[in-house]
């Protein structure tokens, strides 16, 4: 144990001193480049291995990490057997979940241990974006191990910086997977573009009707420009339509729509309903944009119109399109439509977008329904998901205690998780963190978790450092090593120190020692020769 202690000492030591080198870009996280290997002859797996790409090809990671896995289990001495062993863990590593991103990196464990020269490299890029992705999440040994392979590769990992912005990344990667369907129209360019819009309409329709007709085209196409360009820097093109299908007339079209709306909505409701009457080829589009012109007319006839969208139209995006801009109009019949759509659609993307909606929403009545979908064991899993998430970001104190009081009945890990994560984002809730993470009823998995999000949440660092001659279990004390570091200054850093000096578990002591190597403080580098030379 002495030995292991000095020969990690040494190597912080060396770290401690060593001039920080340049940044690296963070690595695409597109599907990687395919190698094809050659294969001697068709074997069994033959048909699961097509099968298994064609799931991802179609964006089914589910269903393809599924059809690989059986490769494994079958036939592991198929020639596609490091193959798909790759693939089911960039399947898994696109499903999302904690549970899966470990389960993909057990898959590249168990394609390293093959010997196979098939995807050697991409398959060290892919292990570290998931353990990237993982240390997001509060894994401390992934942390380390990125880390780790940043310095081997003279890589500054500056994993510190990420983690602290954990609790930023994860809000940002569940709201753009939930509101991504939201127009480019509510980006600041483009609202000021259409401010700018109406107003000249105003001005010019004092100087006559004709004038501010072509006053507020010119305005209006600058908006339109600016919201395809948007468009396209969110990845939100309209990609799906055919390439023959060029939208200068769709242009022309919503401009002017826009300039009757300025001056008679009445006169431009009937039209707009002949618009979303038409399923010929290449409408989808002009549809989307005169679902954001219908709710701007805040009116029953409009939310009939939005609601007959939602519904009805043929078209995904367009459903989801009504179903955003639901949550900006009044009236009970609106609220009521997306409550039903949450609860009952038969389009997951829908509903996902229902959920968001209600949140937006901010009544009593959308929040309730939050909690409706959040408790109901029948409703899918990702859907409850996404409620209990909107519930932490945009609730009150009340549904906080609600999700408190949900968080023991709930079953499912990833649940669990949003749970916590939602009380890391509201300010007091570090009490109670605390208690899940001593909670030993609970797994070490979920403890670790909580008592990460309590250090990002904000808990008195009294009680975190406190916490550690009150814990005996290493996996615990590990974790909280891991929160300490990154409080930086002050009693989490002289506790690790100490911990450095004191602790009996080499495993745990090497961590601390690891972490404060990342330090300047002169304390560190007397501290690593003090046990060198002991």
């Amino acid at each position: 144990m002495m030995l292991l202690t000095h020969l990690v000492a040494a190597g912080a030591l060396a770290l401690a001193g060593a001039p920080a080198p340049a940044a690296a870009s963070a690595p695409n996280a597109s599907a990687p480049r395919a190698i094809v290997a050659p294969h001697a002859k068709q074997d069994s797996a033959d048909a699961l291995y097509r099968a298994g790409r064609d799931a991802i090809a179609r964006g089914d990671y589910k269903r393809a990490a599924e059809l690989l896995q059986r490769i494994d289990e079958r036939f592991p001495g198929s020639s596609q057997a490091s193959d798909a062993l790759y693939w089911r863990a960039f399947a898994l590593y696109r499903v999302g979940g904690t549970n899966e991103l470990r389960s993909a990196r057990a898959a590249l464990a168990r394609l390293k241990d093959k010997g196979s020269d098939a995807y050697r490299s991409q398959s060290a890029s892919l292990d570290t974006r998931i353990c990237g992705e993982l240390a997001r999440r509060g894994d401390a040994q992934c942390a380390e191990t990125v880390e780790k392979r940043a310095d081997s590769l003279g890589i500054v990992a500056a994993v510190g910086d990420v983690v602290r912005a954990a609790t930023a990344v994860a809000a940002d990667a569940a709201r753009a997977a939930t509101a991504a369907t939201a127009d480019a129209l509510r980006d600041p360019s483009v609202q000021a573009a259409l401010a700018e819009a109406r107003s000249t309409a105003a001005a010019a329709t004092r100087a006559g009707i004709d004038e501010g007709v072509r006053a507020t085209s010119d305005a209006l196409r600058d908006a339109d420009r600016a919201m395809r360009e948007t468009s396209r820097t969110m990845g939100r093109s309209s990609s799906r339509r055919s390439s023959d299908c060029a939208d200068d007339d769709d242009d022309v079209k919503v401009i002017a729509l826009n300039a009757l709306m300025q001056m008679d909505a009445d006169r431009a409701l009937p039209l707009l309903k002949k618009v979303m009457a038409n399923r010929e080829k290449c409408s989808e589009v002009l549809r989307k944009k005169a679902v954001f012109l219908i709710a701007r007319k805040n009116t029953p006839e409009a939310a009939d119109m939005l609601v007959d969208a939602a519904r009805n139209d043929p078209d995904t995006d367009v459903r989801k399109e009504a179903v955003f801009w639901l949550s900006r109009v009044s009236g009970d019949k609106a609220a009521e439509f997306l409550r039903d759509v949450a609860l009952n659609s038969g389009d997951v993307e829908v509903r996902k977008q229902a959920v968001f909606s209600l949140s937006q929403s901010n009544t009593p009545a959308g929040r309730e329904t939050l909690r409706q979908i959040a408790t109901t064991s029948n409703v899918d899993a990702e859907i409850r998901g996404e409620a209990i998430f909107w519930l932490g970001q945009r609730g009150t104190a009340e549904d906080m205690d609600f999700l408190r009081t949900l968080y023991p009945k709930l079953t499912d890990r990833d649940l669990k998780d949003k749970v916590l994560f939602a009380a890391s984002r509201r300010r007091g809730s570090g009490g109670w963190l605390l208690d899940v993470a001593n909670d030993p009823k609970e797994t070490i998995e979920l403890r670790k978790q909580a008592l990460f999000w309590a250090g990002q949440g904000g808990a008195p660092v009294e009680q975190l450092v406190g916490l550690y001659d009150k814990t005996t279990d290493p996996e615990m004390k590990k974790q909280l090593v891991f929160v300490y570091q990154q409080r930086g200054t002050g009693p989490a850093f002289d506790k690790l120190l100490d911990i450095a000096r004191t602790e009996k578990n080499a495993d745990v002591r090497k961590d601390a020692i690891f972490w404060l190597s990342r330090s300047k403080d002169p304390r560190v580098a007397k501290l690593i020769e003090d046990i060198i030379n002991k």
